[in-house]
């Protein structure tokens, strides 16, 4: 019973460390999110004066503009998707955990029970 014991206490230490690597990829995929936003707000900026400037000297910048902004969201969406990926294995791992848990805290049980404490 003191080994159970010990592996539910190490498997609550692994929770806790799971449980801290979550928080550390939520709060990396909020912060990109959070630039990637000002960034496009940024690119809409730059097009609207693009826009002007073409419309007094012609489209050369345009194509530029559009090529440019269009790898910088690419690159932003693939970001996003990495650290997604990234969460979503940390809560299929905490999960994990949560069953094997739930598992060892019942034979904890069975075995306090069967001896009669």
């Amino acid at each position: 019973m003191d080994e159970l014991t010990h592996k539910i206490a190490t498997a609550q230490l692994q929770q806790n460390e799971l449980r801290l690597k979550q928080a550390s990829v939520t709060a990396k995929l909020e912060a990109h999110q959070t630039d990637s936003t000002s960034e496009l707000a940024r690119l809409k900026s730059e097009m609207q004066t693009l826009q002007r400037r073409e419309a007094q000297a012609g489209a050369k910048g345009s194509a530029q503009f559009g090529e440019k902004a269009r790898t910088q969201l690419e690159h932003a969406l693939a970001m996003d998707q990495e650290y997604q990926t990234e969460l979503n294995e940390v809560n299929e791992e905490l999960q994990q955990q949560n069953k094997q848990m739930d598992a060892m805290r019942a034979e904890l049980k069975g075995l306090q029970t069967g001896s009669g404490k």
